[in-house]
């Protein structure tokens, strides 16, 4: 018995959002080997993150919603 999944897109490296813990792209392409500056597109907030703090897996929908609008998110 199969089941249909809808599909997500591939995983890519995220890191979850100090501020509001929501998975954000991490804007790496392979483990980075150093700490990164994430700014968060839903927060609006730059973080610094340990490459242990990057891992691989989806993006938080809302940031995909924003994405697919081309802009950012209005407060």
């Amino acid at each position: 018995m199969a089941f249909f999944t809808p599909d997500r897109g591939r995983k890519q490296f995220v890191v979850q959002c100090k501020g509001c813990r929501r998975n954000v792209p991490a804007g790496v392409a392979e483990q980075p080997n150093v700490y990164i500056a994430v700014s968060c597109p839903l927060c609006r907030e730059r973080r610094y993150y340990l490459p242990t703090e990057v891992g691989l897996d989806f993006p938080h929908y809302e940031h995909q919603k924003i994405a697919r609008a081309g802009g950012t998110k209005r407060v």
